[in-house]
Formats: C-alpha cells, sequence, structure tokens
C-alpha cells in the first residue's frame, strides 16, 4: 500500500471515530459537560431566545439586570455596613445602583440612597403609607422608568418616586409574601390563592383568577416565571398555574394539572427557568423539568436522596448530600455531569447561598463566608476564598459588589477592586 493511499485510508478512519461519539450535553453556552458516571448524557437542546418583555427599563426581584464578574484575584474590601431592619423569616428587599447611587428600601419604609463611590449616605425618606396592619412589612421592591413598586404582606401595593411621593396605592384584602414581577406593562402579584395584574400607570386591575386548592398555605411564598406571553406560577396555596397574557385567559396543562404531594417548596427561588425549560425541586427530593415547547414534564419526581443543600445554575441542579458529596444534576435527563467529594473542604453544616458559572468555572458561595472554585467541565476543586464573615443568610451579585445579607439583620457591600 503506497503512501497516498495510507493517508486516505486514515482520514476515512478518522471521519468514522467521530461520527460515532456520543453528543454530550453542555453546562453553559461555551464548554461541554463530560459526566464522569457509567453512562453519557445524550441529549443536547438547541439554545432559544424567549420573548422579551414589552417594558426593558425595570429591575424586579426576577430581573435583578446586572454585569457582575467576579475578579480573577478576587480582592475584596468591605466598602459600606448598614442595619436593614429584616430578619431571617424575610426575604431581602431587591437593591438598585443606578448612576453611582445605591437605593435601599428597608423593613420600616425607609427609602435609603447612597453614594456607591464613597459609601455615604446621601438622603433617607420615610415612606407615608397607611397600612392597614400594625406588622405589615414590603415583601418587594421593583424599579421602572426612575419609579418604585412595593408590595406589602397586608396586601398593599403602592408606587412612589426617588423623593419619596406616593404616586398611587391600592389594597388587596389578602396576603402577598410573593415578590412581584414586572410583564409586559402589569404587576404581576400573587396572593395566597390569586394570581392579579395590575396596571403600572394607575393601579386598575388589569384581570385576576382564582386557583383554589385544599392544602395548607405555604406561609414561605409563591413563585413566578415567564415564557413568552405565558405567565407559570406556584401559588402560596400549592397550586400550580398558567395564564396567557395575550388574551388573559387561563391555560390548562399537564403543568396546571401536576399536583405535588406537599405544597412547601424547600428553595427561594422555587422556578429555575433555562431556555425553553422550568425545573423546581420539591422537599428537597423530587426534581421536576417541564419543557415550555413541547407543553410537557422530561422529567417528573425523580427522585434525590439525602439532600442537605441544592441551587440551580444554568441545566443543572447543583446538590450537597448528607456525606457532604456534591452532585451536578442534568435537568433534561436523569443523568449527572459529575460529582465531587467536599469532606475536606467543607464542614456539614455549610450551605450554598449562590451559585455563578464563569470562564469555565463553577463557583459556589457558603453561609460561612467560603467560596468554592470548581472546575466546570470535571467537578474538580481549583481554589477557594474567605470573605471572613458567617451567619449569611444570602447574597446579591450586583455591578461591582458582593452584597451580604446577614440573618442579624446587617447588610455588608464587598467591593471588589
Amino acid at each position: 500500500m503506497n503512501l497516498k493511499n495510507i493517508i486516505n485510508y486514515l482520514f476515512i478512519l478518522i471521519f468514522l471515530t467521530l461520527l460515532s461519539c456520543k453528543s454530550i450535553e453542555r453546562f453553559n453556552n461555551s464548554e461541554p459537560i463530560v459526566s464522569v458516571v457509567e453512562y453519557s448524557v445524550e441529549q443536547n437542546y438547541k439554545i432559544k431566545t424567549s420573548k422579551k418583555d414589552s417594558i426593558n427599563n425595570y429591575y424586579d426581584y426576577y430581573n435583578p439586570k446586572n454585569n457582575f464578574i467576579l475578579n480573577k484575584d478576587l480582592n475584596t474590601y468591605k466598602h459600606l455596613t448598614y442595619n436593614t431592619h429584616f430578619n431571617e423569616n424575610h426575604l431581602p428587599l431587591t437593591i438598585f445602583i443606578i448612576d453611582n447611587l445605591i437605593y435601599d428600601f428597608d423593613y420600616k419604609s425607609n427609602l435609603k440612597i447612597y453614594d456607591s463611590i464613597s459609601g455615604d449616605i446621601i438622603n433617607k425618606i420615610k415612606l407615608n403609607i397607611n397600612l392597614s396592619n400594625e406588622f405589615s412589612y414590603p415583601t418587594s421592591i421593583s424599579f421602572i422608568d426612575n419609579l418604585f413598586i412595593t408590595s406589602y404582606s397586608d396586601g398593599t401595593l403602592v408606587k412612589f418616586d426617588i423623593d419619596g411621593n406616593i404616586i398611587w396605592q391600592i389594597q388587596i384584602n389578602d396576603i402577598i409574601k410573593t415578590p412581584i414581577k414586572i410583564h409586559d406593562k402589569n404587576i404581576i402579584l400573587l396572593t395566597s390563592n390569586k394570581i392579579y395584574a395590575v396596571n403600572i400607570n394607575n393601579g386598575s386591575f388589569n384581570w385576576n383568577f382564582t386557583y383554589e386548592n385544599n392544602n395548607r398555605l405555604n406561609t414561605q411564598r409563591g413563585s413566578i416565571t415567564s415564557f413568552n406571553n405565558i405567565l407559570y406560577f406556584l401559588l402560596p396555596n400549592g397550586r400550580l398555574g398558567e395564564i396567557d397574557t395575550l388574551i388573559s385567559t387561563k391555560n390548562n396543562s399537564t403543568f396546571t394539572n401536576l399536583v405535588p404531594e406537599q405544597s412547601y417548596f424547600e428553595n427561594k427561588y422555587f422556578f429555575h427557568k433555562y431556555e425553553n425549560t422550568i425545573s423546581f425541586f420539591v422537599n428537597k427530593k423530587y426534581l421536576y423539568t417541564y419543557d415550555l415547547n413541547k407543553n410537557e414534564f422530561i422529567l417528573e419526581k425523580f427522585n434525590i436522596d439525602n439532600i442537605r443543600s441544592f441551587d440551580f445554575i444554568d441545566n443543572a441542579l447543583i446538590t450537597i448530600d448528607q456525606n457532604n458529596i456534591m452532585f451536578a444534576h442534568n435537568l433534561i435527563n436523569e443523568n449527572i455531569f459529575w460529582q465531587t467529594d467536599l469532606s475536606e473542604l467543607i464542614n456539614e453544616n455549610l450551605l450554598i447561598k449562590k451559585i455563578i458559572n464563569q470562564d469555565n468555572m463553577i463557583i459556589i458561595f457558603f453561609n460561612n463566608g467560603q467560596i468554592l472554585y470548581f472546575d466546570a467541565q470535571y467537578g474538580v476543586f481549583l481554589k477557594k476564598y474567605d470573605l471572613k464573615i458567617k451567619n449569611i443568610e444570602s447574597i446579591d451579585l450586583l455591578n461591582n459588589y458582593i452584597i451580604i445579607n446577614q440573618n442579624n439583620t446587617k447588610r455588608i457591600f464587598f467591593k471588589q477592586q
């Protein structure tokens, strides 16, 4: 056989080898994840862009709109510390950083404005709101077109400007604990058994729907997400719902007909939307993933046992079990991407508070201030950093700040240099 024939034969052999390889699911938009278990992920999902809300100039709990990038060397310092008057049973309110100003609305209805460069307080405005209950407190706040909209636990909804002037106020005779969502010129809010659409401009009601359920109320809160013109939500009474906002009607679907065994969802985010799927993890045990294009569950009540802490990131559910083994579960099927033993890195009491996927690394923030870095492709531990702060309730990553919400009511801004 001459040299030319040998080369041709090698090219054919290489082509056939590549053709026979199984596809690997991608953990992010650029790098593949390779499963280290005995089976590999076989299904790829093409990225599909959802229709954006018609209003783009807004910020809310579900749409923080920030350009945070964790510095490579993570050189930080404490820039600002203050009391927020919240406690561990309340959800920390959304912070807004606009034109070098930090806007923070606390649980005593004070709008505090700080200079983000110096850290000095510029103004403190007390909002004069007529509440039906003296124990009522703010449950969420949104920002749109230089105006704020805040909800209160007693069912009050208020729109006001940056000077504290109230534009309108409405009252719903029910409890509001779920953060409000801005969607297509409406404020979407959930009560115990209803969903409302409120006109942003004047506070009038555009529509509302009731979902009855005999289950006990979820004293935490519900959850809302959207895909194109469809709203998907979990009410505090445990009912799943779906509304077509173009024609203002209820949808009856596989999603809405699902009734989880218990109404308590063990995660502050509840719904995790990635591309054309919604995932949720019930009672730290059952994983569900719903395909929004096919209108069907592709994972339903998939059992994951012995979980201590978890969070979602992109197309994966990251869990840590009682033995300190961390798993990256594929949200599309029952496979895992990788698993890593954390026994020598963390103690048995640590909880995940935030996860980001950056520079081919999975970066996990824990409640004791530790930050661990892992290779996104294989789950291999790379390095760690310690913020040297404890009792972390939640973490926000906004612009150039790591914002720590402590369960002793403090809010601490770490600024990256």
